[in-house]
């Protein structure tokens, strides 16, 4: 429950920024990102696991680039879930599978460090 809770908080931070940075992704009010954070750390703990496991061909001929697609794919289903958030392009869905990604990167590194020490 803690990593949930840790991971929502992070994918809203960047999700946040995000809204403020792009003009092709819209959120009309904060708790609906709140909302769309949570939902999509639920996705990512849960489902991509095994869309991950399913891409592995995929991800082995290009290298690993399909993990992108498998984050996009992720945030197409959040999309589709909440209609208050909008998302228009593939370069947008890419931009934010990619920082939501590296997000993703800096939570596994810290969990990593505070084991260590």
């Amino acid at each position: 429950m803690r990593k949930l809770i840790i991971r929502s908080a992070v994918y809203f931070t960047v999700l946040f920024v995000l809204s403020l940075i792009l003009k092709r992704f819209n959120v009309t009010t904060p708790a609906i990102l709140i909302g769309g954070a949570v939902v999509l750390a639920l996705f990512n703990t849960i489902l991509r696991p095994l869309l991950n496991l399913l891409a592995l061909p995929i991800n082995i001929l290009t290298l690993g680039i399909g993990v992108i697609f498998v984050n996009i794919l992720t945030l197409l289903i959040t999309d589709g879930i909440f209609d208050k958030i909008t998302i228009s392009g593939f370069w947008v869905y890419t931009l934010i599978a990619i920082s939501i990604m590296m997000a993703d990167g800096f939570i596994r590194h810290r969990r990593i460090e505070e084991k260590l020490s």
